[in-house]
C-alpha cells in the first residue's frame, strides 16, 4: 500500500491547508478501500498542529524536523508518494525526489510572483523560481483558478509536468450544526465586550496578521463609519501594530480582536459582511467558509476573489485597495439591505453547487494513483 508522505509549512495550516489536510486524509481513509494511506506530516519549520489529527500535533527543534524530512524521503518506498504544500519543503523535497527516483507531488495554492505588488524586476525574478518549481516539481495539484492560469503562460512546463485543477473546497456543516450565538452583542457579551447601540453594520475577517493581508487598510476605511464594527480572528507578527492603530485612533469601543480561533464560521451568522484587503491571494479559504455561512464579502481583486464573487452575485470586488474605495463600497451595502440579502443567497447557491463536492478529493486520489 503507498504511504503518502505530507510536507506542509507553519504558515499553510493557518491558510486553510489544516482543514484541507484533515478532510483529504478523512476521505482518503473512508473513501479508498486503503489503496492510499496518509503516512506522517514533516516541515522545516519548528511546529506541526493539524488539530483534527491529534497524533501529528508535534513541535519539535528545527534540527529534528529537518532529520524527520530528509529520513521520510530517503527511507522512503518506491511507491511512496511525497506531497508538499510550502515552497522551501517543495523545492527540497522535489529535488530530493528527482534525484533519488521517488514520487512527489506539489499543491500549488499560490504563486511566489503574486507576492510582488509593486516591483517588476521582482515579479520576473520571481516567475523564474515558479517556474524552476513546478519543473522540479513535475506532479501538480491546482487548486484555484487563477494558479493554472498562469502555469499555462509559463514556457515549456506543461511539457513536462502532469497536472490537474482542483478547486479547493470544504464539506457542508452537518446537519446537526447549530449557531452558538444568535445577537452579535450576545457574541461580545460572551467575551466580556460591549457595543454602542448606533453601531449596526458588522464585519469580520479571518487571516493571519501580516503585510499580506492588510488589516490595517480596513481600519483606515472605517475610520469616518461610525456605525461600522469589525472582529477580527487570528494572529501574527502584526497583530500589535494593528491593535495600536485601533487604540491611538479611538476605535476600541468598535473593533475586536479574537485571536486564532479553531472554527471562526460558527460566528459568521453574526455579521453583514465578510472582507478581505489581501494584497495577494490564491483561492482564499476563508471566502469559502463565508460563502458555505452564506455571508457576502468585499474583497480585493487578487487571485480567484473574482472568481469566488460569481460575476459580483455573492461579493464585491474591489476597483484599487485603497481605504477610500472600501469605504465607499461599505456605505453603499450599508444603504442596500436588499442587495445584501440577495448577496446572502447567492453565496448559498453557489457553495452548494460548485465548492462542496467530494469530486475534488476523488480527483487528487485519481491523480495520485495515476503516477
Amino acid at each position: 500500500m503507498p504511504n503518502i508522505h505530507f510536507y506542509i509549512s507553519r504558515a499553510n495550516i493557518y491558510a486553510g491547508a489544516q482543514k484541507f489536510f484533515d478532510d483529504f486524509i478523512y476521505f482518503t481513509t473512508s473513501s479508498c478501500d486503503n489503496t492510499l494511506q496518509c503516512k506522517n506530516f514533516n516541515s522545516l519549520s519548528r511546529t506541526i498542529n493539524l488539530a483534527l489529527n491529534s497524533q501529528y500535533n508535534n513541535c519539535f527543534p528545527t534540527h529534528t524536523c529537518l532529520l524527520n524530512f530528509l529520513s521520510s524521503i530517503i527511507y522512503s518506498g518506491k511507491s511512496d508518494i511525497h506531497f508538499s504544500s510550502s515552497y522551501a519543503a517543495g523545492f527540497l523535497s522535489a529535488f530530493l525526489c528527482l534525484i533519488l527516483g521517488k514520487k512527489h507531488v506539489y499543491v500549488v495554492h499560490g504563486v511566489l510572483s503574486s507576492r510582488s505588488v509593486h516591483s517588476r524586476f521582482s515579479y520576473y525574478f520571481l516567475v523564474f523560481f515558479d517556474w524552476l518549481l513546478f519543473v522540479l516539481a513535475r506532479n501538480l495539484i491546482f487548486i484555484a483558478p487563477c494558479d493554472i492560469n498562469y502555469y499555462r503562460r509559463l514556457p515549456l512546463v506543461h511539457y513536462v509536468c502532469k497536472s490537474i485543477l482542483s478547486i479547493n473546497s470544504i464539506s457542508p456543516l452537518e446537519s446537526s450544526f447549530n449557531y452558538p450565538f444568535h445577537s452579535f452583542t450576545s457574541f461580545l457579551g460572551s467575551r466580556s465586550f460591549s457595543l454602542p447601540n448606533d453601531v449596526t453594520f458588522h464585519l469580520c475577517m479571518t487571516a493571519r496578521f501580516e503585510s499580506q493581508k492588510n488589516q490595517l487598510l480596513i481600519l483606515h476605511s472605517i475610520l469616518d463609519i461610525p456605525y461600522v464594527s469589525v472582529c477580527f480572528f487570528g494572529d501574527g507578527v502584526n497583530l500589535e501594530a494593528v491593535r495600536n492603530f485601533a487604540i491611538s485612533n479611538g476605535l476600541s469601543h468598535r473593533v475586536f480582536f479574537f485571536g486564532h480561533i479553531q472554527s471562526p464560521f460558527q460566528y459568521y451568522n453574526l455579521f453583514d459582511l465578510f472582507v478581505l484587503a489581501s494584497n495577494w491571494e490564491s483561492l482564499p479559504f476563508s471566502l469559502i467558509e463565508a460563502l458555505r455561512a452564506g455571508l457576502p464579502f468585499i474583497s480585493s481583486d487578487v487571485g480567484s476573489c473574482d472568481y469566488l464573487s460569481n460575476n459580483r452575485e455573492c461579493g464585491c470586488i474591489l476597483s484599487e485597495n485603497s481605504p477610500k474605495c472600501l469605504s465607499n463600497v461599505l456605505v453603499e451595502l450599508y444603504n442596500s439591505p436588499n442587495t445584501l440579502s440577495s448577496m446572502s443567497r447567492s453565496c448559498l447557491d453557489f457553495y452548494a453547487n460548485y465548492l462542496s463536492t467530494p469530486g475534488n478529493y476523488l480527483r487528487i486520489i485519481r491523480f495520485l494513483q495515476s503516477l
